[in-house]
């Protein structure tokens, strides 16, 4: 049904038109991105029309756009119907899946870097595949792309660069590059300065441009760049309208009762816009995430208080504390995953220098039907052992305004981590939060469960009641802070039989490990019983499956504390 090679010139619009009708039935079932997929359908037909894949090498940045690129690749069928959920394909490029995703990517910048690899690679091996690297526009923006740039006419004699020109990364696209690209109609930059051949703009939705250019690019031979602009949400009416709000959308099946109900972004978003006000100081910084981290109504309100650096959290970071060194209060608002491409900004620019720059780290923990690149598995291993920083995580809306205004408070860096999708309804009055302070929940004598995090906390007091009605009795405390520890209520813990840490984290160097190593202080030695998530978790369309698949379901998590706290008994 899908093979490209074997269609006639005249039938190609005819098969873009049933592959979208494929994507926007499976998206509209499963959620997940709808516009980005609709925009790149012709190009991407044309690409497999003048390549094989199976043979020469195409790398996607981000690659979130790959489902057309999925169903050309013989990736149809049941698993296709599931994409993104459990025994379904990733909704990303997966190298375990098939030997046209030659690279797995998750997140922005990272093709052209990746795919120069792979041209070098070939070109020591005398191989003669075409390798060619996928960008979005958005993607200029990011430094590693630029850096990859400057080293492509000396690195190798043949790589091809495609541009995929839409406007956007999710939100629009912002900068000089993005500018440039509308104004101008010929860019000589990427000849002049990259020492690339460029052909553009060609119409990335004309079959008759876009394989001329791609034929010109195949037999070229020296780095080339096409330049081919299209349309987010192509062939679909509110996608092409919104391409922001449908970039990424909700299964269709979803329960949309909780949707009176905030996210922790949401509530950034209004805290931030209520706090401001009050101070002309507060500034906003994200990249390229104003409307997912819930900054967008502070945009609105304050538009020269906020900046969004586009695809380029390293800059965001310093730049936020070259802002706090101006005497203005910045907060950062990215994404979990994509903050760990700023660890060393944050350390040598922020920490370092104890700056008053407050980075709000949301997806902290699972994102289930995105898989392992967008998991926040890793931010307290990468983040909690610098100095002068406060690191904390809110079990509740209330205590998320509580924390906000403590870190404006405290004058030096202050990170917060907080889980994605619903958190409930914003009840309760913020309290002034005491740093370092946890707060016990319930009383038990023989098994101490320490829990961070909303998620984590509410599982520890399922898990509290479940182990009374067995007769072992369970104090929970809500952790609130992972730097600093609240020491003394710590030490009264761990005079139980048993210490038990809950965390949306891995193990290794996560909350439990900060436990741990406080408890090396005192003479105390309980029996410790880390729970956090192994590591590749995979996706699937919700977290009672990925608990079930790794052993984190609260059933299984109360056989293994009971059976832990058994063998303790005297």
């Amino acid at each position: 049904m899908w093979d490209v090679r074997r269609c006639a010139a005249g039938e190609l619009p005819s098969l873009a038109q049933n592959l979208r009708r494929r994507i926007v039935a499976v998206v509209k079932r499963n959620g997940g991105h709808l516009a980005s997929n609709l925009g790149i359908v012709e190009l991407t037909i044309a690409l497999h029309r003048v390549f094989n894949f199976f043979r020469d090498r195409l790398v996607w940045d981000v690659s979130h756009q790959c489902y057309a690129h999925k169903l050309l690749t013989g990736r149809d069928g049941e698993r296709f119907d599931k994409i993104r959920r459990a025994g379904g394909y990733s909704g990303y490029c997966d190298a375990k899946e098939s030997p046209c995703d030659i690279f797995s990517a998750g997140h922005g910048g990272t093709a052209l870097s990746s795919a120069l690899g792979l041209a070098v690679a070939r070109d020591r091996k005398k191989g003669d595949a075409h390798v060619m690297a996928l960008l979005g526009d958005g993607s200029l923006s990011c430094g590693l792309t630029q850096e990859a740039l400057q080293q492509v006419a000396s690195r190798t004699g043949r790589l091809i660069v495609i541009l995929n020109d839409n406007g956007y990364a999710i939100d629009g696209s912002l900068g000089s590059w993005a500018n440039g690209l509308v104004r101008t109609k010929r860019h000589n930059v990427f000849t002049d300065f990259y020492g690339l051949a460029y052909r553009g703009k060609v119409d990335g939705h004309d079959f008759n441009e876009l394989l001329p250019a791609l034929e010109w690019a195949k037999g070229y031979g020296r780095p080339v760049l096409i330049h081919a602009v299209t349309r987010k949400g192509r062939g679909h009416r509110e996608a092409e309208k919104d391409p922001i709000r449908f970039h990424s959308i909700a299964p269709a099946y979803c329960d949309l009762s909780s949707a009176k109900t905030h996210s922790y972004g949401d509530m950034l978003g209004q805290q931030l816009c209520r706090l401001a006000a009050a101070d002309p100081s507060i500034v906003a910084v994200t990249a390229a995430m104003g409307l997912g981290t819930g900054l967008r109504p502070f945009a609105e309100r304050f538009p020269d208080r906020f900046f969004d650096v586009s695809m380029a959290e390293s800059h965001a970071i310093t730049f936020a504390a070259g802002l706090a060194r101006g005497g203005l209060r910045p907060i950062c608002a990215i994404y979990s995953p994509f903050a760990q491409r700023a660890v060393d900004n944050w350390f040598h620019d922020v920490c370092l220098q104890n700056l008053p720059v407050i980075l709000c780290m949301d997806r902290a923990g699972l994102s289930c039907s995105d898989g392992d690149t967008h998991h926040g598995l890793f931010d307290i291993a990468l983040f909690s052992n610098f100095p002068n920083c406060i690191f904390a995580q809110p079990s509740s809306l209330a205590d998320f305004c509580g924390l906000l205004g403590a870190a404006l408070r405290v004058g030096g860096p202050f990170l917060i981590r907080y889980q994605r999708g619903a958190a409930g309804l914003p009840t309760g009055i913020p309290t002034p939060m005491e740093i370092g302070r946890a707060r016990k929940i319930r009383e038990g004598k023989d098994v101490s469960l320490w829990a961070l995090g909303q998620r984590r906390l509410e599982q520890a007091q399922e898990l509290a009641v479940l182990l009374a009605e067995r007769h072992v009795g369970a104090e929970v405390v809500d952790a609130r802070f992972i730097v600093p520890l609240d020491r003394e209520l710590l030490v009264r813990s761990a005079r139980r039989r048993l210490l038990v840490s809950l965390e949306d984290h891995v193990i290794p160097g996560g909350f439990g490990s900060h436990l741990l190593h406080e408890l090396q202080n005192y003479p105390l030695r309980p029996d410790f019983l880390p729970i956090g998530w192994p590591f590749p978790v995979g996706f699937a369309e919700s977290e009672k499956i990925l608990e079930e698949r790794c052993c984190q379901s609260t059933e299984q998590l109360l056989e293994k504390i009971f059976a832990r706290q058994k063998k303790l008994i005297p």
